[in-house]
């Protein structure tokens, strides 16, 4: 099996905020979520001002409290995933491979682990700013930066998933 593309990274905190960055904040059904506790706080407020029920002021503290809980588990996240790494690489960020066969996705750590997952266990193909993101159907993240491909581009990449019959979003 020849590489058709290859992705080699340094997996940093800014690389794992920006995965969890979709993660807490992008995902559709969280926007939606987002926008309805944003609405319910509106719609507190309101009521507080017009009719002056303590009930109102207190019901409006819910929707801060949930963004600020998303904003806390988005960092905690990001920041359990470097620890972890450096825990187990000895202080060193970890390294990570990525090899695009014509039947495959081949994730190479530094730790000497290897995964293997076929296209058609690939549930979803999500981009954002500067990441490429596959989720398959074991619900794990293959990242690969955009900016850290070492054979193809991220444009020819995508293109070839589409062809493989994934969805790209």
């Amino acid at each position: 099996m020849d590489s058709l593309f290859e992705n080699n990274y340094t997996r940093t905190l800014a690389i794992t905020k920006e995965l969890y960055r979709y993660w807490y904040f992008k995902r559709p059904f969280l926007v939606v979520f987002d926008i309805l506790f944003g609405l319910f706080f509106v719609y507190h407020i309101i009521e507080y001002v017009v009719y002056h029920y303590s009930y109102n002021l207190i019901m409006s503290i819910y929707a801060p409290l949930f963004f600020l809980l998303q904003f806390y588990l988005y960092h905690r996240a990001a920041k359990t995933v470097i620890k972890r790494d450096m825990e187990i690489m000895n202080g060193r960020f970890m390294n990570i491979k990525i090899i695009a066969t014509d039947q495959l996705i081949q994730n190479i750590s530094s730790t000497g682990s290897i995964s293997k997952v076929p296209y058609f266990k690939i549930e979803k193909v999500i981009q954002t700013k500067n990441l490429i993101l596959l989720r398959s159907e074991a619900k794990l993240i293959y990242m690969l930066p955009k900016n850290s491909f070492t054979k193809g581009t991220p444009e020819e990449f995508i293109a070839f998933l589409r062809q493989k019959g994934l969805k790209v979003s």
